[in-house]
């Protein structure tokens, strides 16, 4: 099964819409998840066509009918095919584009220390009753004017202390990066989730080529509310700043438990390549050009048979096994699906904040395989002819 390209489907429809997560309509938007919406008198229902990560949404033509009726087709169509069409949440599309939100549990802030506590309730006794029994008695009120301003300063810097010898600087996070390789193109989408805890920053400047889209927002618990996306509340960042590769402001800011998602187009050579030599039992030899060693890797041939490989590293020829049950990544036919060893270069995680320590970083990859893909069975075909 080759993989297929958007501007195979443009030369006989017209395209209606997008959604595409980047904002911009272009080939690597619609392939790493979004939608594209065309239209085209086929004479039948409406369907959904795989276009990598994404959607081909094939509508029935609408010619000839007013815009009102048109909306209204679309409403219907849209209202009767819930489970095709992509939903729109806080104004984004769910699209499989990004790969799934880390758990974001470990990351929000408990409740405040004993310690912070009773510098809180020593502040209170200070300011009134010591003050006033003891340090500015009735007659000499007027130290009052000296005592309070003094005694907020020297808390303050106590309880900045204490928060910064308890916390820290920096902060820590985890990430979950899905690599999309096309090979039919040489091209790439980079798309990553990440959940941070941020401690006391000194900086919060980072770089981030022009080519990266960005999007963030600020994580509250919501332990018993069901309605919000994994049970946590989401709060648009503010004063956040971006000029060329530079951003700064509210992209990170001191103790918070923050949400960001990327997306990066790329130029790759990696891929996995099925190597044409047929095995007895149709077993599938798999080759990987990924700089980091590929585990779990599942492929689906043309026919939808699920083959395995555990671990492949770069540049090895390895049989597949055919999987005994439907695994939990079903990539669509000619497609594979694996984890990957965290690499260094383009091929991995994107950076953004230095001072985050990422404790977890987990790296999978995806695409249409390369190379040649015998048809199922075709071996079997060609023992009988020689048999005969």
């Amino acid at each position: 099964m080759q993989p297929r390209t958007a501007s195979s489907f443009l030369k006989s429809y017209t395209i209606l819409t997008w959604t595409s997560p980047t904002g911009k309509p272009s080939a690597s938007g619609f392939w790493g998840g979004g939608s594209l919406w065309l239209i085209g008198d086929r004479g039948r229902n409406i369907t959904a066509s795989p276009l990598g990560r994404g959607l081909i949404l094939h509508v029935p033509s609408l010619e000839g009918l007013t815009d009102k009726e048109k909306e209204a087709a679309l409403l219907t169509l849209k209202t009767e095919n819930e489970d095709i069409f992509p939903v729109k949440v806080d104004g984004y599309y769910q699209t499989r584009l990004h790969p799934k939100v880390p758990d974001a549990s470990p990351y929000f802030f408990t409740t405040p220390s004993f310690l912070l506590g009773l510098i809180l309730v020593a502040f209170a006794v200070l300011v009134g009753p010591v003050c006033l029994l003891r340090w500015a008695p009735v007659g000499k009120r007027q130290r009052l004017f000296i005592l309070i301003p003094a005694i907020s300063l020297g808390v303050s810097i106590l309880l900045a202390a204490v928060i910064l010898i308890g916390d820290g600087t920096g902060g820590r996070g985890s990430r979950a990066v899905h690599i999309l390789v096309n090979p039919q193109d040489h091209t790439g989408l980079i798309t990553q989730s990440q959940v941070c805890q941020t401690l006391i920053l000194t900086n919060n400047e980072f770089t981030l080529p022009e080519d990266v889209h960005l999007q963030g927002s600020r994580l509250e618990e919501e332990k018993f509310q069901i309605f919000h996306e994994d049970g946590y509340a989401r709060e648009k960042l503010e004063n956040y700043f971006r000029e060329g590769n530079l951003c700064s402001g509210g992209w990170f800011t001191s103790r918070s438990t923050l949400e960001h998602k990327l997306v990066r187009p790329i130029t790759t050579r990696a891929s996995v390549t099925v190597i044409s030599m047929p095995q007895a039992d149709g077993a599938p030899v798999l080759q990987s050009t990924f700089p980091g060693a590929l585990s779990n890797l599942i492929y689906r041939d043309a026919s939808g048979t699920y083959w395995r490989i555990p671990n492949l590293p770069p540049g090895e020829r390895k049989t597949a096994v055919r999987s005994e049950k439907i695994p939990s990544e079903t990539p669509p036919p000619g497609h594979f699906h694996a984890e990957m060893i965290s690499a260094e270069g383009e091929l991995g995680p994107i950076p953004t904040l230095d001072s985050i320590k990422w404790e977890n970083t987990r790296i999978t990859v995806s695409g249409p395989a390369a190379g040649i893909q015998p048809p199922p069975n075709s071996h079997n075909s060609h023992d009988r002819a020689h048999s005969a």
